[in-house]
């Protein structure tokens, strides 16, 4: 099974725009999130989804010299930006990301990724966020083509517009979906960037780890 990790990434926020472009010891947050994010196991191509935006227009530079593949879409539906980002890469099964975690952890990812596979095609739809027992910044989601262009037709309601996967978990009746837990709660543990606290933090956990 070929799996596509779509990371969703834009420039805009309003807590700390910019934050995805970031400094990270010496690379972007967006840099360190790919790199993670293709060490997932079975993952074959990793990707990035932004808006049309001239405010993205840095973060379509960034993937260039990445050379990673980047689609924009809308700048306000989330959930079609996204779809046609996967139509333009061709993904079929997508793991979801987002640029905010920088410090995303491989091996929790292909727990979920190994999760999703094992059944051959069991479930539509596997994360760790539903219920969140992993730190906060090792979310993922992985769900099939199929699946995402369902909830691109028929979501109307503006939170599942723009957010991609709140159709899925509102849906059971139409969605197969599997949750994976952690041993222990982790989920009070930050390691995702919202905030400059969190990036301040996120630079001394990653400074430490270098010396």
């Amino acid at each position: 099974m070929r799996l596509t990790a779509i990371i969703q990434s834009r420039m805009g926020s309003s807590r700390l725009p910019g934050k995805v472009l970031a400094d990270i010891g010496g690379r972007s947050m967006l840099q360190r999130v790919i790199e993670r994010a293709q060490s997932i196991e079975k993952v074959a191509q990793v990707c990035v989804a932004t808006t049309l935006s001239d405010e993205d227009d840095p973060i379509v530079h960034v993937c260039e010299w990445l050379r990673v593949p980047v689609f924009r879409g809308h700048p306000f539906d989330v959930l079609d930006r996204y779809y046609h980002a996967a139509l333009a890469f061709g993904a079929k099964h997508i793991v979801r990301i987002t640029a905010d975690c920088p410090l995303l952890d491989p091996e929790v990812s292909g727990r979920v990724v190994r999760a999703y596979v094992a059944d051959g095609g069991r479930y539509d739809y596997v994360s760790n966020v539903d219920p969140p027992t992993f730190a906060d910044g090792y979310d993922t989601e992985v769900f099939s083509a199929h699946i995402l262009g369902l909830a691109h037709r028929l979501a109307k309601d503006a939170d599942e517009r723009e957010h991609v996967t709140v159709f899925f978990r509102r849906h059971p009746e139409m969605v197969r979906s599997l949750n994976v837990y952690n041993s222990t709660d982790q989920s009070k543990i930050m390691l995702s960037v919202n905030t400059a606290a969190d990036l301040a933090r996120v630079r001394a956990m990653v400074e430490r780890r270098a010396a």
